[in-house]
């Protein structure tokens, strides 16, 4: 059998939207800084949550630092763009371990940085997050 190709995409389902499991996730979960960014993540086995994804994830830009709506969308935006062609590293990860991950990337930079620079900081944190599974 030939292996899965890799689809880049971010489909609605992949994204964390239930309040509840966002607060848990801020609540419980563990805190990981990166550059630019404050990754938090929640893992839990993959019986416990039925979701077809290994990684459900949430996008945060602070309206403290960003109050026009059309700045927090676009740095949502290059965000989500940079993880979409990056997951794979992540979800290759959590399936040979077979876990499921709720993630939120928090945005605490205080300007907004270049698709490059997004792209380099976005890579950074997920292999991060790679490496302190490597070693569980």
């Amino acid at each position: 059998m030939t292996p899965e190709p890799k689809r880049f995409t971010l489909s609605r389902a992949e994204r964390l939207g239930n309040h509840q499991v966002i607060s848990n996730l801020f609540e419980k979960g563990t805190t990981l800084s990166s550059k630019g960014f404050i990754i938090k993540y929640l893992v839990a086995q993959q019986t416990e949550l039925a979701s077809e994804f290994p990684v459900r994830i949430c996008f945060v830009v602070p309206k403290k630092t960003f109050r026009k709506a059309v700045i927090r969308n676009k740095i949502r935006r290059l965000m989500k763009e940079q993880y979409r062609i990056q997951k794979h590293l992540l979800y290759d990860s959590c399936k040979n371990k077979s876990i499921t991950l709720s993630l939120l990337i928090l945005y605490k930079m205080k300007t907004v940085i270049s698709y490059q620079e997004m792209g380099e900081f976005i890579t950074e944190g997920l292999t991060e997050l790679v490496k302190k599974f490597e070693k569980v």
